[in-house]
């Protein structure tokens, strides 16, 4: 129902209302979303090549780890909030870790405290931050974080973030086509190790080349929301024609009559109950040639599904040890989930990591300081 024109309409008529209410100037209005990568992704392409000759062989590197990135924009740019300085090796970014790879409640909460209201929380002023329902965006902790810092999030309405989030609208789709094309010019034979410190060297140069104060600026148009033109959206033909167009429901087929008998039984119900079909038009001879296939069948259904069994467990397996070696190193404080990079170098050097603080920062400048030698 998010395409309906009255949820788009409420959506549109609270932003303005948080806009009045609270005096939020335009650059204090900001869009966050998470995008993945599988760091070995490369695009299709379409190739033209003589048969005769055999097609061409497609380079791809053999890294299909996935990597999630949490980014954020404004109505003019996107954040570059970085609470480290850079390193020559490695560009710094907050590195976490998570069972599926996505966003959790707490890694939601710690981005908020790390990143964003550093960058967008100022003193008397408020900010408003559209992002998605997902399940770890909606928790009472991270709307508790949100309002302490007089940051007030608006919710799209689900299943309209292809039309409404700017960042999906905007530069996502530049940005993952200029990632395959950094994948392709680092790795052009496929045979080039891909790994995650090489992800993000190639991913802060797709991200220079997509986030552009142009992408920015066309991501917010598109959606309607900056400059501030609801109409774009209701005039949109896929929300004028909602309710038109959702077609009855209709139930699916019984698999009856002579044509079930052509279709490729794949459950051991299904099986027997075909043999049932065939044995009813057939002599008394013929049922018991039939029966042999029949129980051929089902042993090797029975079989089939322990083996898939088994691998199901080997691979819940895989995961639990790929996930003990990624972080057996890592030295986690109660309440930590991520990890700068001079806390991932100390705990690949055994030592303790310094705790750093931010104590002076401007647009091209950034001053820190050595709190302890040691984190508490």
């Amino acid at each position: 129902m998010a395409l309906d024109s009255d949820i788009i309409e409420r959506f549109f008529a609270e932003f303005e209302q948080l806009r009045s209410q609270y005096a939020v100037d335009s650059q204090d209005i900001y869009n966050m979303d998470e995008t993945g990568f599988q760091i070995g992704q490369i695009a299709s392409k379409y190739v033209v090549f003589d048969p005769a000759m055999g097609g061409p062989a497609a380079p791809a590197s053999d890294n299909t780890q996935w990597v999630s990135i949490i980014e954020c924009m404004n109505t003019e740019r996107a954040t570059e909030h970085h609470m480290f300085p850079e390193h020559e090796e490695l560009p710094d970014v907050i590195w976490a870790f998570s069972p599926k790879g996505w966003t959790d409640e707490e890694l939601a909460v710690d981005w908020l405290r790390r990143i964003f209201v550093p960058v967008a929380s100022k003193q008397g002023k408020h900010t408003i931050l559209i992002l998605d329902s997902q399940k770890s965006h909606i928790t009472g902790e991270f709307q508790y974080f949100c309002l302490e810092n007089n940051i007030h999030p608006l919710y799209l309405p689900a299943h309209a973030t292809h039309k409404l989030q700017p960042l999906d609208v905007g530069p996502f789709s530049p940005l993952s086509s200029a990632y395959s094309r950094a994948v392709e010019e680092y790795a052009p034979t496929g045979t080039t190790a891909l790994n995650r410190s090489i992800f993000i060297v190639l991913y802060v140069r797709a991200r220079q080349e997509a986030f552009t104060e142009r992408n920015i600026r066309a991501g917010w148009r598109r959606a309607g929301i900056w400059p501030t033109n609801k109409q774009k959206l209701l005039d949109d033909p896929e929300i004028q024609n909602f309710g038109r167009t959702t077609p009855e429901y209709q139930p699916a087929p019984v698999k009856e009559g002579p044509n079930h008998l052509y279709s490729t039984p794949k459950k051991l119900n299904e099986i027997r109950e075909l043999q049932a079909q065939i044995e009813a038009k057939v002599t008394p001879r013929t049922q018991r040639a039939v029966r042999k296939p029949s129980h051929a069948a089902i042993q090797e259904h029975a079989g089939a599904q322990l083996l898939q069994n088994e691998l199901n467990n080997l691979r819940k397996q895989s995961h639990q040890q790929e996930v003990k070696k990624r972080s057996k190193r890592m030295v986690k404080e109660r309440v930590q989930r991520s990890w700068n990079l001079e806390e991932v170098r100390a705990a690949k050097e055994g030592r303790a990591p310094s705790r750093v603080q931010i104590t002076h920062r401007t647009e091209d400048s950034l001053r820190i300081r050595i709190l302890s030698d040691r984190l508490k």
